[in-house]
């Protein structure tokens, strides 16, 4: 399965509108030979005839990012996709043989729940103001902030059980996110830099997310927020037919909503032995390698998963796709800023 659209641009923007057509026409209209293309256009000639030999073949792996003359089902969508990619992720980190691997692939796992809810509290309030200089102030006040997007979005009072005990329990998990990780940044990123200046050279610093160690819980940790997003998912008032559905439901969401089960902090401790991600021991700053690889890993397995569907449904789902360009963006950041660590004398 491979990302593209027949329509638009096909794998690369490296060819031409009419080389691009000209190619397409392996399947549609006039035929190729093969010896009439160049190198690069030879190269995409051969990678489709083996991936696709036959038209039908190509129609049913090609996937379309589909968008709507509407933010609120954008971010709907997206919010949806990062929320069923972040419990694909735990699935696998839940099968891992190796449970080592538990303490790298939590910062991914964590970044994808967070990043479904930040996306679903955008949604819900673009789908209540539709005007554009309002919305760009909330999101100027907002950020990434889930606890000042929770008050926004509860302030617009739109919630008939807003007094129910499950969403103050709501707000208290926001509150003890945005504690931890105010801007979005302490799962993308393990530790956090900045330079600093002496009489006679600048230093790179180099601090710690977690400064000691906690051994979280992977289970709780999913369960609250898969619970947090099933709680906000009940204030969208209408899902796009185009939105996929979750392959999972929380148990009984309406006894959670007058009589929450689980406590409201964050970053858990407990848990079964092989369920655990332990983060803040043997803790080596400069070591991206690690960190980088689990984005990598989980991008992965997303994109492997969306092939196994393909061969065994022969139909096209290209759900993890932002999640995915999401986790290697990040893979590749952390990648790059080891390399400019090398460059940069480190003060520890």
């Amino acid at each position: 399965m491979t990302f593209i659209s027949v329509n638009k641009e096909l794998i690369c923007s490296n060819l031409s509108k009419n080389k691009l057509n000209r190619i397409i026409n392996i399947y549609y209209g006039e035929k190729v030979k093969r010896d009439e293309l160049e190198g690069y256009e030879q190269g995409l000639y051969d990678y489709l005839k083996e991936e696709y030999p036959s038209r039908e073949r190509l129609e049913q792996a090609l996937g379309e990012i589909q968008h709507f003359n509407d933010l609120s089902k954008d971010f709907l969508v997206m919010a949806i996709n990062f929320q069923i990619s972040a419990a694909e992720v735990v699935y696998y980190m839940a099968s891992e043989s190796s449970i080592a691997r538990l303490d790298t692939l939590f910062f991914p796992m964590v970044y994808l729940y967070r990043q479904s809810i930040e996306l679903l509290l955008k949604a819900i309030y673009f789908q209540e103001v539709q005007d554009q200089s309002e919305r760009k102030l909330f999101i100027g006040r907002t950020r990434h902030d889930l606890s000042t997007l929770y008050q926004e979005v509860t302030a617009l009072s739109i919630n008939p059980d807003q007094d129910k005990a499950g969403y103050t329990w709501l707000g208290d998990f926001f509150d003890n996110i945005s504690l931890f990780d105010k801007v979005s940044d302490s799962f993308r990123y393990p530790y956090k830099f900045h330079m600093t200046n002496d009489v006679f050279d600048r230093h790179l610093k180099v601090k710690k997310v977690f400064e000691e160690r906690k051994d979280i819980d992977l289970i709780k940790i999913s369960t609250k927020f898969s619970y947090a997003f099933a709680l906000l998912q009940r204030l969208i008032k209408e899902l796009p037919q185009e939105c996929n559905e979750i392959p999972y439901a929380v148990d009984k969401l309406g006894d959670f909503i007058d009589n929450p089960d689980c406590s409201s902090e964050f970053l858990e401790e407990g848990g079964h032995y092989y369920l655990r991600c332990v983060i803040g021991e043997d803790y080596r700053p400069t070591d991206f390698n690690r960190y980088a690889d689990a984005y990598s890993d989980c991008a992965e397995y997303l994109y492997k998963k969306r092939i196994s569907d393909f061969t065994e449904n022969h139909k096209s789902n290209i759900s993890c796709y932002h999640p995915v360009c999401y986790l290697l963006r990040n893979a590749i950041e952390l990648s790059l800023k080891k390399l400019c660590a090398r460059c940069a004398e480190y003060d520890g």
